[in-house]
């Protein structure tokens, strides 16, 4: 039951936290996925236990490990970009230049800086 629960709840987080553009829900998504690895690990390793096969819970649990290593590198990979204060896309940058030359009275500008802040960019 864990496992199904904690998969649901994966989905449902990283859904929101995709539709939010919010690296912390989807960071908490992952936490959510590890458990439920987790849980994968430990009913395999009692049922290997139970048939005889010992050695599957040392190499379950390093399978587990390299899998939630795995999911911190994404994580990391994704939100370094945001930590060291990276441009937004392309499409962003000219959507926010066409929104202040929409603007009455603004003639013209030179330059624009544009990053995120939790959800929201600011310039």
């Amino acid at each position: 039951m864990s496992i199904i629960v904690k998969e649901l709840l994966y989905r449902y987080t990283y859904f929101v936290g995709k539709n939010l553009n919010s690296s912390m829900l989807i960071a908490n998504a992952y936490d959510h996925r590890s458990d439920a690895f987790s849980s994968v690990g430990a009913l395999l390793a009692i049922i290997s236990a139970k048939l005889g096969l010992r050695i599957m819970d040392p190499i379950g649990s390093i399978i587990i490990s390299l899998f939630i290593f795995k999911m911190g590198v994404d994580i990391l990979k994704e939100n370094t970009s945001i930590i060291m204060d990276a441009l937004p896309s392309k499409q962003m940058q000219t959507y926010i230049n066409t929104l202040i030359n929409s603007v009455e009275g603004v003639r013209g500008f030179s330059a624009t800086k544009i990053h995120p802040v939790g959800r929201n960019f600011f310039y």
